[in-house]
């Protein structure tokens, strides 16, 4: 009578007779077996089929479809294990004691030579290096470990992967192009995002490390106020400010007539623009903003409407709000690392909220001369400014 067993009894059988053989073979050998498995670096799959060669007893095993092996060494020595796969990289392992884990690398992944990760005290680490605020790829960037020892250099994509000692938290990361880092992470950190900052001496320095712009606007003096702009890059097309205007000697002059205006106030304009192209030495965009000022008249002209000639002057002070949208272009200036010009062209609403008629005992009604206010003024319909000043 046949007895049949079942396939995992079987192989707990196999298994079994094996370590007692590997025990008979220690005890008449005098060696001891180290056993382990192999694992993708990325995948973590087992691997079968790897040559596993002792390069002090000059044996060769190789890993079962469970990635596994058992292996002959010297005792009391440490033995050179060298584990060898197509399509992997090499990996050598010196060592002394028995059951561990390999994982081997790919040969698609580019790996410096300077520093391989071979070695039991090494790993692999992985990085993308790009420029801070255009995040385009650095190529060239140089990989030094904190004793300036050169392990890898970033390719065209801004990416290395490079062995580093598994104690390493620090690397510098340095091109002739921009400020070099130091870049701390964690121990067992596989990949890392390095951004680096443009050298402030180069030509695209302006549009690409600088944040803050400051600028004054010179034809508003004609209408007796002084007009300055704020912005800050949020993001490299991004951007938000403030328009400022205090108007100390405000004159308009009535068109048609011999009335002229006189006044102070202040307009605050927050912005918004958005830039459609920054390259390294001009940019375009498309601006929004909304404004709120205040405008006190100490003689604003009333004509009659029978003879535009005769009239009379009021005092009159309102608060108002309004917005405008615009298209501007701007540029850095010539041999100025930190100079720039803006024009910017757009429509504004931007009302006189004065009483549109009074009465006059002379004349009776009168009509408020305002077209001045929407054509030169502060409520200009077709609004244009240049502005000069720099970026830092």
């Amino acid at each position: 009578m046949s007895i049949s067993l079942p396939t995992a009894t079987i192989r707990r059988l196999k298994k079994l007779l094996l370590y007692v053989f590997l025990l008979c073979s220690f005890t008449l050998t005098g060696q001891i077996f180290k056993s382990g498995t192999v694992h993708d670096y990325y995948s973590h799959t087992s691997l079968d089929s790897v040559k596993v060669t002792s390069l002090i007893l000059d044996t060769i095993v190789m890993t079962d479809r469970s990635g596994r092996f058992i292996i002959p060494t010297p005792p009391g020595y440490y033995d050179t294990l060298v584990f060898t796969r197509p399509g992997y990289y090499p990996f050598v392992r010196v060592t002394k004691k028995a059951g561990y884990r390999i994982n081997l690398i790919p040969r698609t992944v580019e790996i410096d030579t300077i520093c391989y990760p071979s070695y039991k005290k090494n790993r692999l680490l992985q990085g993308t290096i790009v420029e801070k605020y255009l995040k385009k790829p650095v190529a060239g960037a140089s990989v030094r470990l904190w004793n300036d020892q050169l392990i890898a250099w970033s390719d065209r994509y801004g990416k290395f992967s490079v062995g580093i000692p598994r104690s390493t938290k620090m690397l510098k990361i340095s091109h002739p192009d921009y400020e070099p880092q130091m870049v701390e992470f964690k121990r067992g950190t596989p990949m890392i995002v390095v951004k680096m900052l443009l050298r402030k001496g180069l030509a695209d320095t302006t549009w690409k490390t600088y944040n803050n712009m400051f600028a004054l606007l010179p034809l508003e003096i004609a209408t007796g106020s002084i007009g300055l702009f704020y912005q800050h890059f949020v993001k490299l097309r991004h951007a938000v400010g403030v328009y400022s205007s205090v108007y100390l000697f405000g004159y308009g002059h009535a068109l048609f007539s011999g009335g002229t205006a006189k006044y102070k106030g202040f307009k605050l304009s927050p912005s918004y623009r958005f830039y459609v192209w920054r390259n390294v030495k001009t940019g375009g965009y498309i601006q929004g903003k909304v404004t709120v000022g205040y405008f006190n008249f100490s003689k604003l002209y009333y004509t009659w409407d029978v003879d535009s000639r005769y009239g009379e002057y009021r005092s009159e002070q309102f608060w108002n709000a309004g917005f405008g949208v615009a298209w501007g272009w701007s540029m850095k200036l010539p041999k100025s690392n930190h100079g720039v010009f803006n024009i910017t062209v757009g429509y504004q609403y931007f009302t006189m909220s004065v009483p549109p008629t009074t009465y006059s005992p002379h004349y009776g009604t009168l009509d408020v001369q305002s077209g001045w206010w929407y054509f030169v003024g502060p409520g200009s319909r077709f609004e244009v400014k240049l502005m000069f000043g720099g970026i830092f």
